[in-house]
């Protein structure tokens, strides 16, 4: 019998995570996942902010502005971090179709693993 070693991350970064700027938070993570080289790195879900999509009034400019902040954060990840996978969740769609997607990213392929969808009143 042969077993594989895994080595994962799990990290629950604040809601005002940024990797725009170097801060403390971004400089730490990047300084982790360099020394400690993980296999996996675990997200909480929607690192880059709150879910803008149903409370209390969803807007159209709050939707855009946490789609725009989880696409830019996601890119920088995946360019600075040398990691293998990313698992966490992101907003995706639109204003009028947005869902909770959770995925896994890895150099070759982003793979969606689940989408859930918010309905509006």
């Amino acid at each position: 019998m042969s077993c594989l070693r895994v080595k994962v991350c799990v990290c629950q970064l604040s809601p005002s995570f940024s990797t725009l700027s170097q801060n403390e938070e971004w400089m730490n993570l990047k300084a982790l996942v360099k020394e400690e080289k993980p296999d996996l790195i675990l997200l909480n879900e929607l690192p880059f902010g709150e879910w803008k999509g149903f409370y209390p009034n969803p807007t159209r400019e709050g939707v855009e502005e946490m789609l725009k902040a989880h696409e830019e954060g996601f890119s920088t990840l995946v360019k600075e971090l040398e990691c293998p996978a990313i698992l966490s969740t992101r907003p995706n769609g639109t204003f009028e179709n947005l869902v909770n997607e959770a995925f896994i990213w890895t150099k070759v392929f982003l793979f969606s693993i689940y989408l859930f969808s918010y309905l509006f009143d």
